[in-house]
């Protein structure tokens, strides 16, 4: 079976963009897997599906626009999230074991809660060199 590495996606994108795409029957979405994720020609999705290579390409484009927008969510959402984040903090999405992402959690816990510490004295510092100071003469 020859294969295509024009446009292609993977299983976990594909996933994704089916959801969105409840208008485009099964049979075309499956068309459309067998060439963006399978790399599957054109003409031989189309003898297996019994339709025109032109049907499958008009899927695999609607699944392409959709994966494109898709992307442009996803790194619109991941803006606004960093954002909110304190200064010098990344938010990452990572696969690892339980056990390393249980201690991970935890540190970056208390690594936060010190922050927090640090930034509330710092607060408390700046509110003490503001307070006048008693017998200046400063409100006489």
């Amino acid at each position: 079976m020859r294969t295509r590495n024009k446009r292609r996606m993977t299983n976990a994108e594909f996933a994704a963009v089916r959801i969105l795409l409840k208008n485009v029957s099964s049979e075309r979405m499956d068309a459309a897997y067998s060439a963006l994720v399978l790399g599957e020609v054109l003409q031989v999705i189309a003898n297996k599906y019994g339709c025109s290579r032109q049907a499958v390409n008009d899927t695999v484009n609607v699944v392409w626009a959709s994966l494109q927008t898709y992307e442009a969510a996803r790194e619109a959402e991941d803006k606004a999230l960093n954002n909110d984040l304190p200064k010098g903090w990344k938010m990452v999405s990572i696969a690892a074991p339980v056990s390393l992402i249980n201690q991970f959690k935890k540190d970056v816990s208390q690594y936060r809660q010190l922050s927090e510490q640090k930034s509330r004295q710092a607060g408390n510092l700046s509110a003490c060199h503001l307070s006048p100071i008693e017998g200046t003469g400063s409100d006489d």
